[in-house]
């Protein structure tokens, strides 16, 4: 998704601290600004009737990018959204989104937060399967407990240990 939207800035755009903008910064909006986007395209299906995609503005504040499907997290004791990979079997509350593009350390961009994109899991995700935070680093398990504290729902298989699947997410970190 290239397209800008209505307040003039892309989901994938990635900026650095050596950007210089609006806040000098390199940050394009502030920290934990949202975005909407109405029935976007974003695992390579069209959402067209799965519903709205609602972004999160982060910073990577770790020492490594993010690939696609990285589940993000804010870090210890952040009350701002400075996130870095998810560690470990976390609770789900934690999870600020899941990175839908390549994020640089040190840089400032969306992670998806709710509707649909893909998921970076360990190997054991299913079709239909509530999705929780894995052991692995930045990856999502299966759950056999549907009250479990889900980040969402997978719509496909992941097929082996850091691939990634499709799943309709509801992040609330």
């Amino acid at each position: 998704m290239s397209a800008r939207t209505t307040c003039s800035v892309s989901v994938t755009d990635v900026t650095t601290a050596a950007v210089t903008d609006v806040d000098g910064l390199g940050r394009q909006v502030p920290l934990g600004f949202k975005l909407l986007v109405p029935q976007a395209s974003n695992d390579g299906v069209p959402t067209q009737d799965a519903g709205d995609q609602t972004w999160i503005y982060v910073e990577n504040s770790t020492g490594a990018a993010w690939a696609a499907g990285t589940l993000v997290m804010r870090t210890a004791a952040a009350v701002t959204y400075q996130c870095t990979v998810s560690t470990g079997a976390i609770d789900s509350g934690r999870i600020a989104g899941v990175s839908q593009h390549v994020v640089a350390a040190g840089s400032f961009s969306f992670v998806l937060r709710e509707g649909r994109g893909l998921v970076i899991g360990d190997g054991n995700v299913l079709a239909d399967s509530t999705i929780i935070p894995d052991a692995n680093a930045g990856q999502a398990t299966v759950s056999a407990n549907p009250s479990d504290a889900a980040i969402g729902v997978s719509l496909t298989a992941d097929g082996a240990a850091g691939s990634t699947f499709s799943a309709q997410l509801n992040c609330q970190g």
